[in-house]
């Protein structure tokens, strides 16, 4: 294993009990996550006090609408999953906080564009930016963030690690604009949904696992294989995202549900469904989700008689089985059983999670 960068600054991770700026990074959602971040609890406690320098202004109305995103992502799963990378390969670096930082702001940003265009009105149970101002308030206000984040990567005066974060960029936004123009496929082929979800999900979860791989020196295998964990992690949490807006409690998920099928968005359920009955069916279905106010809980008898849902469900399995077998390669520090543990969780509670 190599050197880690700044290796005489390596943070050792914390054995206090959760700070009051940890909890915060976790306000808005259940308790559930944090025994997950247990072993980088004070790196995650200065990513937040980062990410909340980033998105701040001096002027009081800017302040506001910054102070709203930052509200928008309650897991802080990105840059949680750098640090624990890190940790597992050798420890924590201050550029780690740094690349924590850059991730959850990317998540961020895509998460105000991805509001806009869902038309979604609430998320982590508050009003969205385009809800609470406008659509140019909230487009101006990702494209801000995404400057903020490529001027972070930029001070990391690494090009490795740049490029990979400009790479994963494009490909985020690639999935979205690939997901636009098939917008009404809904018998989309399965490897062209998979190829959506790889780019504007999974590959910044794949970047967040190997950023904290690089900066903490570990062999070009290792990052490879934190990599492909975070590759198949985030294709798994797409997937239970997609059926957590046709069958999730909006209550509990904390934003507006049903959008995916409003918006003629093919998921991998509706994909199996459409394959599993006659032309005149899948005529029907179509019908349904072109003519119907409420699409989602139309297509809910049809995704159950087909056992679509079960399939969906069956896919995401087989994504963690994949990931937990890339994490039984990575050639663990001595300090990191706790962050490799940790990893192993957060794998599974991104398939039973609820919200």
């Amino acid at each position: 294993m190599n050197e880690p960068e700044n290796a005489t600054d390596t943070i050792a991770p914390s054995t206090q009990p959760p700070t009051e700026t940890t909890a915060a990074v976790n306000s808005s959602e259940p308790n559930k996550l944090l025994p997950f971040y247990e072993p980088i609890q004070k790196a995650l406690a200065d990513t937040e006090r980062q990410i909340v320098q980033d998105l701040s202004s001096k002027e009081p109305k800017l302040q506001e609408i910054f102070s709203q995103s930052r509200h928008l992502s309650g897991k802080r799963m990105r840059p949680a999953l750098t640090l624990l990378c890190a940790q597992v390969c050798g420890g924590i670096v201050p550029k780690h906080i740094t690349c924590a930082t850059i991730m959850e702001l990317v998540h961020t940003a895509s998460l105000v564009h991805d509001d806009v265009l869902d038309e979604a009105t609430i998320r982590r149970h508050e009003e969205t930016v385009n809800a609470r101002w406008d659509n140019e308030t909230a487009v101006l206000l990702g494209d801000l963030i995404v400057s903020k984040a490529m001027k972070l990567a930029a001070s990391l005066e690494n090009f490795d690690a740049f490029n990979l974060i400009a790479a994963t960029s494009e490909k985020l936004c690639l999935g979205e604009l690939r997901q636009e123009v098939n917008m009404g496929t809904i018998d989309l082929d399965e490897g062209v949904y998979y190829s959506i979800i790889e780019g504007k999900t999974a590959a910044l979860i794949e970047c967040s696992c190997r950023l904290g791989a690089m900066f903490a020196g570990a062999s070009p295998e290792t990052v490879d294989s934190l990599g492909r964990f975070g590759l198949h992690l985030g294709t798994a949490f797409q997937i239970v995202d997609d059926l957590l807006d046709v069958s999730g409690n909006e209550k509990v998920v904390g934003k507006t549900l049903g959008q995916d099928i409003k918006k003629k968005k093919s998921t991998l359920a509706v994909i199996y469904a459409m394959q599993c009955v006659s032309e005149q069916k899948r005529i029907e279905i179509a019908s349904t989700i072109k003519d119907s106010e409420n699409p989602a809980a139309e297509l809910m008898p049809w995704l159950k008689r087909t056992n679509a849902l079960e399939f969906a469900r069956k896919a995401a399995e087989k994504q963690i089985v994949l990931a937990l077998e890339e994490l039984e390669k990575v050639d663990c520090s001595e300090t990191g059983t706790d962050a490799l543990e940790s990893l192993k969780n957060l794998a599974q509670f991104v398939l039973t999670r609820k919200y």
